[in-house]
């Protein structure tokens, strides 16, 4: 792409699979480490902080670190933990503390008053080797050639959720969902490619003018960060619900101008699926993000060679150009979203 708006975005949503691959080989190199900084009968609490996109991350990994380890875990708002810690925070607690830039005010803030409080250990994702929260921390994971130049995230946010759910794999004994990590780059860069003509077509479509994500456990952090990016590249009218908590009041936004986008478990899908089927009957849209092509959407994106944990996330440069498409076709530049910046401080 020459001169044309969106340019850094549309280069970094293409560049997330490189990144992925040299983070793997990062994590696997670091894998003795991570493990020694692990979980079981260490923690009483372990508290998710972030702001933004990464509170969503946190959501995720809650899940999956309460799946994997069976040990307490709350994702939190960092504001809420730096204004309230007493109410969050136990004896010992593990603070796994997210920020892009690793300078997010509320993040630091809340890392400080957790250590105050009770010598809290600490480990950092980041996207920035050496910056304010990775020297804080206990153990740093620090994402290489992930940090995204525009506003919005989008490699940066995939590559730590491969982080986290590599860490939580790991300290969880998962061993096979890790190795699976592996495969993952070559897998979403070709159903990327498979469905760009449909996100495209998606994004430029005039009679959609709602977009609700649903999903369920992790997918349901998952669905909101898709919301988020939506919303902050083409200043479209998103919503983010659980499968099944939508059907208690949203539902009456449901016409033929919304489109709802679905991440499919394995677990609980046949639920799912009869929310997707009611969204339809209602003369919604549906994109379903399966493993296999669901009959009751309109499209489909399938990824059936990954598990559920690491298959949502090969969704993602999709769902990155699915934004990207809309905010063109509105007139926007994906690169300079209004009223935002790529790091917030107070």
């Amino acid at each position: 792409m020459k001169n044309v708006k969106g340019k850094q975005t549309y280069n970094e949503i293409l560049g997330q699979f490189d990144s992925w691959r040299k983070n793997f080989n990062i994590l696997r190199e670091r894998s003795k480490e991570i493990q020694s900084f692990g979980i079981k009968n260490r923690f009483d609490n372990i508290v998710l902080i972030g702001c933004g996109t990464s509170y969503y991350l946190a959501l995720s990994t809650a899940f999956l670190l309460t799946n994997f380890t069976k040990t307490k875990t709350i994702a939190i708002p960092a504001s809420e933990v730096f204004f309230f810690p007493r109410c969050y925070l136990n004896k010992t607690n593990l603070i796994i503390a997210i920020s892009r830039s690793g300078t997010t005010t509320e993040v630091l803030k809340a890392v400080e008053e957790s250590r105050r409080i009770n010598q809290s250990k600490v480990l950092a994702i980041v996207c920035r080797e050496g910056s304010p929260l990775c020297r804080m921390a206990d153990l740093c994971l620090a994402a290489v050639d992930a940090e995204d130049e525009s506003v919005v995230q989008t490699r940066s946010f995939t590559t730590m959720y491969i982080m986290l759910l590599a860490y939580a794999a790991m300290v969880g004994g998962h061993q096979e969902c890790f190795t699976e990590l592996e495969k993952l780059p070559d897998i979403a860069e070709s159903v990327t490619k498979g469905t760009k003509k449909l996100v495209e077509d998606l994004g430029q479509s005039k009679e959609l003018q709602t977009f609700v994500f649903l999903g369920s456990g992790h997918n349901y952090g998952l669905a909101c960060a898709a919301m988020l990016n939506l919303k902050e590249t083409s200043l479209s009218h998103t919503e983010a619900y659980h499968f099944m908590e939508v059907r208690h009041g949203p539902f009456s936004i449901l016409d033929r101008s919304t489109l709802v986008i679905g991440f499919v478990s394995d677990s609980v899908k046949e639920y799912e699926i009869s929310v997707l089927k009611e969204a339809a009957s209602v003369g919604a849209k549906v994109l379903a993000l399966a493993k296999a092509p669901v009959n009751e959407a309109h499209y489909n994106i399938a990824v059936p060679h990954l598990s559920e944990y690491v298959r949502s996330i090969a969704f993602f440069p999709a769902l990155h150009l699915l934004s990207f498409y809309r905010a063109i076709a509105k007139g926007l530049d994906p690169d300079a979203p209004p009223n935002l910046r790529r790091v917030i401080t107070f």
